[in-house]
């Protein structure tokens, strides 16, 4: 018997599968192509809004750091008052 190729569709991509019933040869290649790659103004694009993020992320660490401080000031004069330490 002789190779045998054909094409199938699965979850909406297309195959090529090539079998040989002789030696148990079953070969499945994609032939979707990969997604284009992002032009340099989008990729541009894309850092300065993962950098926005990263920068209102460390604004709100930083607010979070000193409320922490503040709090941690109170309760520490408030042992002092007391003559806890």
């Amino acid at each position: 018997m002789a190779v045998v190729t054909h094409e199938i569709e699965e979850n909406g991509i297309p195959y090529r599968v090539t079998e040989d019933p002789e030696t148990g040869l079953y070969i499945k290649e994609s032939l979707q192509l990969p997604p284009p790659e992002p032009t340099p103004d989008a990729r541009i694009a894309q850092l300065e809004s993962e950098n926005a993020l990263i920068a209102l992320e460390l604004v709100e660490t930083q607010i979070q750091l000193e409320q922490v401080q503040q709090e941690q000031a109170v309760l520490l004069l408030e042992l002092v008052d007391k003559g806890v330490i």
